[in-house]
C-alpha cells in the first residue's frame, strides 16, 4: 500500500462531517509524527473562541495526538 504524504502546514485533511463536537471532522486518515509514528486517526477543524483549530484524535480512543507533520488518505483496496 502506498501513501501519498502532505505536509500539514502546506496541505490540510478535507473535514466535511458535522455532528456532536466542535468543527468539522475528516475520514479517517493516517498521520505521523515527528517521532516518526504513525497513527490511524480523524481530524477536526474549526474556529473556536477566535482561534483556528486542526486537532488530530485517533480513532479507537479519542486519543490526541500531537507533533503531526505529515498526513495521508487511506488508499482504497481492492
Amino acid at each position: 500500500m502506498k501513501f501519498e504524504w502532505k505536509n500539514i502546514n502546506k496541505e490540510k485533511p478535507l473535514c466535511t462531517q458535522t455532528g456532536q463536537w466542535d468543527g468539522k471532522k475528516s475520514d479517517e486518515i493516517i498521520v505521523r509524527d515527528f517521532k516518526g509514528n504513525h497513527y490511524l486517526v480523524y481530524c477536526y477543524q474549526g474556529f473556536i473562541d477566535g482561534s483556528d483549530f486542526c486537532d488530530f484524535y485517533t480513532s479507537h480512543d479519542d486519543y490526541t495526538i500531537e507533533g503531526v507533520l505529515f498526513w495521508s488518505s487511506i488508499p482504497d483496496v481492492y
